[in-house]
């Protein structure tokens, strides 16, 4: 497979994980940053999402889904290094889920990096 077609899987991987991701969760009322940051990604707003997920890490460390989701922002931004290291803190805090193993092994596979 060349380099484009697999640029185009990944790509395609990563856009039906945003849409579960986006479709298929439900947050509690108290979750109002990572509720926020959803919905400025759908509205195509990544930098203000990308700080709504900021503070969401702040007030609740222990939840995967604000590493997750700002990780899959940095990658559509090309900050791939960035993108990796959110992914992987998603996938140490939730390791069962497997939205998060998918896109951190996704992203390894498409960029060579590696895990700590």
């Amino acid at each position: 497979m060349g380099h484009l077609a697999r640029l185009q899987v990944f790509t395609l991987c990563l856009s039906v994980i945003l849409v579960l991701s986006l479709t298929q969760l439900t947050w509690a009322q108290d979750e109002d940053e990572v509720s926020l940051g959803i919905q400025l990604m759908q509205q195509g707003d990544l930098e203000k999402a990308l700080v709504a997920f900021s503070e969401a890490k702040l007030s609740t460390p222990e939840d995967a889904r604000p590493y997750f989701f700002s990780g899959l922002i940095l990658y559509r931004t090309n900050q791939g290094l960035q993108a990796m290291a959110e992914l992987q803190k998603a996938v140490e805090l939730d390791p069962g889920n497997p939205r998060y193993s998918l896109s951190a092994s996704e992203l390894l596979l498409r960029t060579g990096y590696k895990f700590k």
